[in-house]
């Protein structure tokens, strides 16, 4: 009877001990999809929150004017010095008749002028831009159209190269004037995106990348000789007085 009993007794055992095993289990396993639950809604929630930031940051600089970049008014004022000394680029290589021939600078009635590398360049009206530095000197700067009357507005980035990344043989076109040496290739296309890139080549410590991005044939084209005069207005580097 005393030997039943303890037999019992550690059947019990193993079941509780076996039960309790499985319910630790299931216990962990819950409070793991609740905390991986839980991180993917604070992802999302970090996500949804930034976009709803950037959207406002993005339509408040067309709604207030106050926010116009005070390069702007510089660099007008630094660029009409500058109109009646500006060089034409020419052609000397490749199969191409030179861009810059057909360049339209009639809608370019912006200026930007920033005072790190004294960047200077005309950009089309009703456009804006931003600003990217590193170490307080130019790293970047994208200019883009009104979202609210392109969908998607085109963009033209400009970029600070360092000047031994440069590689000649990637491009089939080269135009210069007294200043620069200008290196490009046919206008490129991806799903429907048009992209005109031009390696701008100086005489001194940095290069630069300037590059249009729009989507669709048409409006690619129709903009391309603006494009072009943006490029022409381009001056770094110097001073105008």
């Amino acid at each position: 009877m005393e030997k039943l009993i303890k037999n019992i007794r550690k059947e019990h055992d193993f079941l509780f001990g076996f039960g309790l095993s499985v319910g630790l289990h299931l216990l962990l396993l819950f409070l793991a999809i609740v905390l991986r639950n839980g991180i993917l809604l604070s992802s999302n929630g970090a996500q949804k929150s930034l976009a709803t930031k950037m959207r406002f940051l993005f339509e408040n600089n067309f709604s207030n004017s106050s926010n116009i970049n005070p390069g702007i008014i510089e660099g007008k004022k630094l660029l009409q010095k500058s109109d009646a000394s500006v060089a034409t680029p020419v052609p000397v290589s490749g199969g191409l008749s030179s861009p810059f021939a057909n360049a339209d600078t009639a809608s370019l009635t912006q200026y930007y002028s920033e005072t790190s590398l004294n960047v200077k360049l005309k950009f089309p009206v009703g456009w804006t831009y931003i600003d990217q530095n590193v170490k307080k000197k130019l790293d970047g700067v994208t200019f883009y159209g009104d979202p609210r009357i392109f969908n998607p507005p085109p963009y033209v980035h400009l970029e600070v190269v360092e000047k031994y990344l440069f590689n000649p043989s990637r491009y089939t076109e080269k135009a210069q004037n007294s200043n620069y040496e200008y290196y490009y290739n046919a206008p490129e296309e991806l799903e429907g995106t048009f992209s005109q890139t031009i390696y701008i080549k100086t005489d001194i410590d940095e290069d630069f990348i300037i590059k249009l991005i729009v989507k669709g044939k048409e409006p690619f084209y129709r903009f391309l000789p603006s494009f072009w005069g943006i490029v022409q207005s381009f001056d770094f580097g110097s001073s105008f007085f």
